[in-house]
């Protein structure tokens, strides 16, 4: 059983200026999309860009082709209207864009993309000097006024938490940017991964940047309202029918042709159908191997498994503003209470969670961040698992007998999502605490929670891929500050000023010693008050075809341009 993840060695070197001739000292570079909690709205495209030959059924005459059986549907493209944003859509678009800079596959270093080199003229001001002669899908030439454009336009769209510090982007030259940030801004080339790079002539064909109000919130969305995606990615869109997303080889990529002309996304959500799919043939490889099944898929002589830990981490979150929670008949909030928050933390058995629901392929959670970004805090252990403890914090919080709640859950989106809400429900009835599980498909469940704040407890998965724990404390932590760009995903009100201090010094730190020092006492001062109870980092596992060659990624995305034919 996985139960001790090791840790991946950071670079603390004291720098306080950066140049496009070294990595970023600051961090282990990992990449993402904010978190991992949002998703895009799906607005179905019903032409084409592209044509590519049918993808055989028989896995042995597919030799210039993969089928990729994915366990939930990339729910838009990039620029579309926005609701939220999640990462299997991020990954699945990351074939077709690509943001100015990016990560090599095992996350741990910036690598060079659409930038091909940036100093820093000022403390506030990154010079970033474009690639030339790059193309679009549609064949327009990439210049500094497509990576104007979309920055600008990501400050609107789901990404401008990662833009929050983005004060004004110019134009020096046909292939030079200029990014002035309000402060020092240590993590932008990180964050811009997050920001793809989008054609603004295109879109200004199709009506330029739109808004749209919500009549009940009254608040305003942005987005592009584009007949077909078109990037710069290795991939070019072809066309989504029923539960297929096809794309096909951009042969003009300027990094060279992908090696795998035509790939399918095949959404197979139940976890025995997708490892059926696998063992017979009619897919090449698929992602969260199921742990019931896991013993056949590795006992197969034609698939190759394979795991690596993932930089997800379960946790629950709970309502600690509200008076009175709306999910709960009790007269008073629980959740305000840190004894009662305290006494969750201790009734859970992540062990048992790990070895009998996630099959030992999982390890045990302390913080919102993995051992992978910079700024983790290895001195941080779980709370000993104590029902005794357990209810005599309740006790003194004022339940002896424990109180009612509704745990909400996807039963969709995360390895075992609803088995694991299963299990927490029955942890809890032995403390006293009678909670009631509301397991919902991923497309209910984050409108409900995301959107409306409709919970009072509930279970999600983040994924700070931009390499830096920062980023998970001011997203998830943070008192809700949209103007600033924090707390965007603090579902459960918290608030703390002593925590958004360390935040915001963590934000305006160039040094990394002493940056590293502040993010390590933040995930302790921050988890002594358990605003969220961090169950566990998942274990990302794939099975694939021995025909192919492919090494999974840390961020859990499945890029096409990775995958080789033996």
């Amino acid at each position: 059983m996985n139960t001790e993840l090791p840790t991946f060695g950071t670079n603390p070197e004291n720098k306080s200026s950066f140049s496009g001739s070294f990595l970023l000292p600051i961090i282990l570079l990992v990449v993402l999309i904010g978190g991992a909690a949002a998703w895009f709205y799906f607005k179905p495209l019903e032409q084409s860009l592209n044509t590519s030959s049918p993808i055989s059924t028989d896995s042995n005459s597919r030799t210039d082709s993969v089928i990729i059986g994915v366990k939930s549907a990339p729910l838009g493209f990039y620029g579309q209207e926005k609701v939220q944003y999640e990462s299997p859509t991020f990954n699945f678009n990351s074939n077709i864009f690509e943001g100015l800079t990016t990560f090599t596959k095992d996350l741990k270093f910036a690598s060079r993309q659409l930038v091909e080199s940036w100093d820093n003229p000022s403390d506030t001001v990154w010079r970033l000097r474009l690639r030339k002669g790059i193309k679009f899908h549609n064949g327009a030439d990439f210049s500094a006024e497509d990576a104007k454009f979309s920055i600008d336009f990501g400050k609107k769209y789901v990404v401008q938490d990662d833009l929050a510090q983005v004060k004004e982007v110019r134009i020096v030259d046909p292939f030079t940017i200029e990014v002035e940030t309000q402060g020092p801004a240590p993590l932008l080339l990180n964050n811009l991964i997050n920001v793809f790079v989008v054609n603004k002539k295109y879109a200004e064909a199709n009506g330029g940047i739109k808004s749209k109000v919500d009549p009940e919130s009254q608040e305003i969305s942005y987005f592009i309202d584009f007949p077909n995606p078109v990037g710069t990615g290795p991939y070019t869109y072809v066309s989504q029918s029923d539960n297929e997303y096809k794309i096909t080889a951009n042969e003009n990529y300027y990094l060279g042709p992908p090696k795998i002309k035509n790939v399918s996304y095949r959404v197979v959500e139940d976890d025995n159908e997708r490892a059926e799919a696998i063992l017979s043939g009619k897919v090449d490889l698929i992602e969260d191997v199921p742990s019931a099944r896991r013993a056949d898929l590795v006992g197969s002589k034609d698939l190759e498994v394979k795991g690596v830990p993932s930089l997800r981490v379960i946790y629950l979150g709970m309502d600690t503003s509200s008076a009175k929670t709306k999910y709960s008949t009790s007269p008073t909030n629980p959740f305000k209470k840190l004894a009662v928050r305290q006494a969750i933390y201790k009734a859970i058995d992540e062990t048992e969670i790990i070895s009998q629901v996630m099959g030992g392929h999982a390890y045990d959670a302390t913080q919102p961040a993995t051992s992978v970004n910079f700024g983790f805090n290895p001195n941080l252990k779980r709370p000993a698992y104590n029902i005794a403890e357990a209810k005599e914090l309740l006790s003194s919080a004022g339940y002896p007998n424990g109180f009612d709640i509704v745990l909400d859950v996807p039963n969709n989106r995360y390895q075992n999502d609803a088995a694991i809400g299963q299990r927490v429900v029955e942890q809890l009835a032995k403390v006293g605490i009678k909670a009631t599980l509301n397991a919902q498909p991923k497309e209910d469940f984050f409108p409900k929670i995301l959107d409306n704040k409709d919970t009072s407890f509930y279970l999600l998965g983040w994924s700070q891929e931009n390499g830096d724990a920062g980023g998970a404390y001011g997203t998830l932590i943070h008192t809700t500050d949209e103007d600033a760009g924090y707390g965007s995903f603090n579902i459960g009100g918290y608030s703390n000023k002593s925590v958004d201090k360390l935040i915001e010094s963590s934000d305006n730190t160039v040094d990394s010693v002493g940056r590293l020092k502040i993010l390590q006492d933040l995930a302790s001062t921050t988890m002594a008050d358990v605003p969220i109870i961090p169950l566990h980092q998942q274990e990302d596992s794939f099975a694939i075809s021995k025909r192919f060659n492919w090494t999974p990624r840390r961020d859990n995305g499945i890029r096409a341009f990775e995958i080789t034919l033996k």
